[in-house]
């Protein structure tokens, strides 16, 4: 799995609008289905970009997330004008056109609809690691492996195998934002569940985890940056803003 979703200055631009909002608004709450329509914008991109590179045929076929979306878009208040960009997006599939053009369109549009429907991207709290492992050791491993390293005699059985945790292409375009959707809602396409027996606590927990999973052991989070920016940026754009050496203690 790899994630473009939340590239480049639309993540950053996203953050500092998004601190600012959220210092002058009650808490979030439950985001009448918009929660669940920003990962499944973010499934279309990124089913869109590994499809791309398989065959034309399982590209196009991805068009119908995109469909799937519109139609969900109409029946959320704050979402109803995006319906006809996720439109274009589908076309869009359909055409085959390159996938960043796909990636930074569902960036934007998911970008916008959590500001408007006011769904946060990041933990009330700093997530607990070692309750992560426990979560990921009872409700992941099966698939993705007890370290990390999904067992091939399960994956052989799958269509889509899961990600190995520590492969950098499969992880590098991740965020914690990313994974906490995914154990929230599954992704699209993949044997991927979703879990919502799972406390949000929980979620994020597990989800900070596997982020952290392949990083070296660290001290402290590195107190520079804040929770939010952490949850929501990729490891490739934390790199690209502290350095490859922070990384492990920006993840853990």
């Amino acid at each position: 799995m790899s994630l473009k979703v939340f590239v480049g200055a639309t993540v950053l631009g996203f953050l500092g609008a998004a601190w600012a909002d959220h210092a002058r608004v009650a808490p979030a709450v439950e985001a009448s289905g918009a929660d669940r329509l920003v990962s499944l914008v973010e499934d279309v991109a990124e089913e869109y970009a590994e499809s791309h590179e398989a065959t034309p045929e399982a590209a196009i076929a991805v068009a119908a997330f995109a469909d799937d979306a519109r139609a969900r878009a109409l029946e959320i208040p704050e979402a109803r004008d995006l319906a006809p960009r996720l439109a274009r997006v589908a076309r869009a599939i359909r055409a085959l056109r390159p996938p960043v053009e796909v990636e930074e369109e569902c960036a934007a549009i998911a970008s916008e609809l959590m500001q408007r429907a006011n769904v946060k991207g990041w933990p009330a709290a700093e997530p607990d690691l070692a309750r992560g492992r426990v979560v990921y050791a009872e409700a992941c491993a099966g698939c993705h492996g007890a370290d990390g390293h999904p067992d091939p005699r399960v994956t052989s059985q799958m269509e889509t195998a899961p990600p190995d945790l520590h492969d950098p292409g499969a992880m590098n375009g991740l965020s914690p934002f990313r994974v906490y959707n995914s154990v929230s809602f599954g992704v699209r396409g993949t044997a991927m569940p979703e879990f919502p027996t799972l406390s949000q606590e929980d979620r994020w927990a597990v989800a900070f985890y596997t982020m952290a999973v392949r990083q070296p052991a660290c001290g402290e989070p590195d107190a520079r940056v804040a929770l939010a920016e952490r949850a929501l940026a990729d490891d490739n754009q934390l790199v690209a803003r502290f350095g490859e050496p922070a990384l492990p203690c920006l993840r853990r």
